[in-house]
């Protein structure tokens, strides 16, 4: 899977989120009509990723990384 970095253009805020598909992640935070954090802050653009191998378990919560 794969740790992934947002930036927002319009807020100047990053999130941190992780998928197995972090393209497809990219473009769901763009287009999603749920009112979440990401759907109030975009456009985002993918600042970085990183390839962490398989989840085997989740040892980190993403809600708590939001800067």
């Amino acid at each position: 899977f794969y740790i992934y970095i947002l930036y927002s253009l319009a807020s100047d805020k990053y999130y941190i989120g992780y998928s197995n598909n972090a393209h497809r992640r990219l473009i769901e935070h763009n287009s999603k009509q749920i009112n979440s954090f990401t759907s109030k802050h975009r456009p985002w653009i993918l600042k970085a990723l990183f390839s962490v191998g398989e989840i085997v378990y989740p040892i980190f919560r993403t809600d708590l990384l939001v800067v």
